[in-house]
């Protein structure tokens, strides 16, 4: 039997989230060419550690987990770690975000796109961050200049309000 490439660790729902661990999961399987089903449950049931595959046995009870096919399982802690949140909630969230004292342009814009990942913006998501970049930059000098450019496209607005922080921060 060949050496695995990489390795799986507990699923730890403090710090990651169970999507995240399903992303990783399923790179690990990839990297070595494992597509029998069978064999991607096994490897989920023996991985999880011992507080995930508590609360698995608990959810699908009276069954136990090795009665589950893999997506099953992965739907019911899905389901479980991360319910439907609310679109109205999301974009409320991101609607009234602004950029804190001492956040970078880049670091506001990566907290933008985590808020809107539930907002279902679809197709308006680069026009919506483009929209809550410069209205939550709240700085006037980048604000006014963002404000000022003809057709501003999202990535215009982040290559701009980078450069401008940039030359502020070299005077």
């Amino acid at each position: 039997m060949a050496a695995m490439i990489g390795s799986t660790a507990p699923f730890d729902g403090q710090s990651q989230k169970w999507e995240e661990y399903c992303e990783v999961l399923h790179h690990f399987f990839r990297a070595n060419g494992i597509d029998d089903a069978g064999r991607r449950k096994d490897i989920l049931l023996s991985a999880v550690g011992s507080q995930t595959y508590s609360l698995m046995r608990n959810l699908v009870s009276p069954a136990k987990p090795g009665d589950k096919t893999f997506d099953e399982l992965v739907k019911l802690l899905k389901d479980h770690f991360n319910p439907k949140p609310s679109e109205i909630v999301q974009r409320c969230k991101f609607n009234s975000r602004y950029r804190k004292q001492g956040e970078t342009v880049m670091e506001f814009v990566a907290v933008l796109r985590k808020l809107a990942q539930d907002c279902n913006y679809g197709d308006k998501l680069s026009e919506m961050i483009r929209d809550r970049l410069v209205c939550g930059i709240v700085d006037d000098r980048i604000q006014r200049r963002l404000l000022s450019e003809p057709e501003l496209t999202f990535d215009k607005a982040l290559k701009l309000a980078q450069a401008i922080e940039t030359a502020c921060k070299d005077v």
